[in-house]
């Protein structure tokens, strides 16, 4: 062990005279931050040395080392000229060594004629908490809550001077200025002396404040918001953001090196271009439009919803393949196969479905849609985790070499009874009643609603009797009425010179009938 020597006297002239040397295995006593010695024993040997002799261990002296505690002390005595102590006290509370004494003498215990020292106990500090932050808050306000953690403590401007805050603790109304002159040191706020130098240097360290933003690295980011479930709404609450490995969810965030912007609200004015996005409950005001794309032979999750298709080779099918994945439920696209630019599409082309996904249309579900000169709509249907493939929402012919007429819209359809005219089997497109009475043997009268027809000519109706070989006649009355009537027709044969002649005869008749009613109207 490294010893350290203290002489309490001089090997003296001449050299017959008599010298001491003290060694000590610890000088000074050094202890943890909270007092317990880092080496619990204490090693001391007296030395002496006579003249031009070798120097030996002191024996026949009286050597004595207390060791001092908080609630007792110690005390061990030896004439050797070499002792131990412990520095560890057995006490229950406190156990900590408070000063240790070193005496020797040359004829008693009592008599310090040889060395007489005290050595120095040194405690190692204890760890002290980071110190907080200034954050700069402006001016003092009375009506603003001030709030001081750990981590940071707000300074404030008032009356010329700067003022920080001093203690863990929220106050409001609580007057810098009069605080510190009646408490000092010991105030809530206490000046900053000659800070105005410094300030510049802190609003833009970490955790640190312009106005009412925290910035901290890269990130300026907002005092509200959340730590996990509780909503942070006092200023000085807030943290590290989660963005950056803390947990404080700010109510908005900014990155000024990724240029990431995220907020819980937001209202822009002006145009914004984006590539993509996921919008919840979204209202727009004036136009949404996708321009229509041309793909080459497969579409992509990134290309527009507005497809042009190119069909050419007369009647060879150009297949397509459109996106199967989870997150084209609820996308819809609009399909089109007629020209791009100076192609005019010739032929058909057609979209297969993968294994275990479908169109649906019609009722049914199929593996594959044909698409002509037409245009179509498509709506991706699934959940969150699956996708079962597309529902044809609508076709429309588009641009066709031939006639194919157009949809004739029906206001009504259904059969008469003529058994129990007022238990007629029907539908109307509005749920509206339409009646229907007999006036005479295969007479029939269908009362329209009003408002349906804005004159008697608009009234388009289609019949179908339910017997066979009838004579129908049917009379539109007006606007809202027509008549049916019905003969029976059956054939007779007359001789004649030259052969057999057939007549028919129509006889009034009795039958149900089936009735389509349209407006032609809608034919303009």
């Amino acid at each position: 062990m490294n010893q350290v020597s203290t002489y309490d006297s001089l090997i003296p002239y001449p050299e017959s005279a008599t010298g001491y040397n003290l060694a000590l295995s610890q000088n000074p006593i050094v202890c943890d931050a909270v007092g317990i010695p880092k080496l619990t024993t204490l090693d001391v040997t007296l030395w002496r040395k006579t003249g031009n002799d070798t120097m030996e261990v002191a024996s026949g002296t009286f050597l004595k080392v207390i060791v001092y505690f908080p609630s007792s002390s110690r005390e061990y005595k030896v004439t050797t000229g070499k002792v131990t102590a412990s520095l560890a006290s057995s006490d229950t509370i406190p156990k900590y060594v408070t000063s240790v004494k070193v005496e020797a003498g040359e004829s008693s215990y009592d008599v310090h004629d040889i060395a007489d020292m005290t050595i120095p106990v040194n405690k190692d500090g204890a760890e002290g908490r980071n110190g907080r932050l200034p954050v700069p808050y402006g001016e003092y306000s009375s009506t603003v809550t001030y709030t001081a953690t750990d981590q940071i403590a707000p300074y404030v401007l008032h009356d010329g001077q700067y003022y920080v805050m001093n203690k863990t603790t929220s106050v409001r109304g609580l007057n810098p200025k009069t605080d510190y002159a009646a408490n000092g040191q010991n105030a809530t706020w206490i000046l900053l002396e000659q800070y105005k130098a410094a300030f510049y240097e802190v609003i833009m360290a970490q955790l640190g404040l312009v106005g009412k933003a925290v910035f901290y690295n890269e990130y300026m980011y907002s005092q509200y918001g959340k730590n996990g479930t509780t909503a942070v709404t006092s200023e000085g609450k807030y943290g590290i953001p989660k963005d950056a490995g803390g947990s404080f969810d700010p109510n908005m965030l900014l990155n000024f090196l990724t240029g990431y912007f995220r907020c819980n609200n937001a209202e822009i004015t002006g145009k914004v271009n984006a590539t993509s996005g996921t919008f919840k409950n979204v209202k727009v005001l004036g136009s949404v439009s996708s321009p229509f794309t041309k793909p080459d032979d497969s579409f992509d999750v990134d290309l527009s919803d507005n497809i042009a298709l190119i069909s050419s080779g007369g009647g060879w099918l150009w297949s397509y393949s459109l996106p199967w994945d989870v997150s084209q439920t609820g996308r819809k696209i609009c399909i089109t196969n007629y020209r791009w630019g100076n192609s005019i599409a010739e032929g058909a082309a057609s979209i297969n479905a993968p294994s275990g996904k479908y169109f649906f249309e019609d009722g049914i579900s199929k593996k594959s849609i044909t698409i002509n000169r037409e245009v179509i709509e498509l709506l991706g249907y699934g959940t969150q985790t699956t996708f079962y493939g597309w529902i044809v929402l609508a076709r429309n012919n588009l641009m066709t070499k031939y006639g194919y007429g157009r949809r004739l819209n029906v206001l009504a359809y259904g059969r008469t009874n003529n058994y129990s005219m007022n238990a007629s089997y029907y539908k109307t497109w509005d749920g509206k009643t339409i009646k229907m009475t007999k006036s005479g043997t295969g007479i029939y009268v269908i009362t329209l609603p009003s408002g349906w027809f804005s004159n008697a000519n608009d009234v388009f109706i289609q019949i179908t009797p339910m017997a066979q070989r009838e004579r129908m006649g049917v009379t539109v009355n007006s606007a809202t009425q027509v008549t049916v009537s019905f003969a029976y027709a059956s054939l007779r044969q007359y001789n004649v010179d030259w052969g057999v002649e057939y007549q028919l005869q129509y006889l009034n008749y009795d039958t149900d009938f089936f009735f389509m009613i349209s407006n032609r109207n809608d034919f303009v």
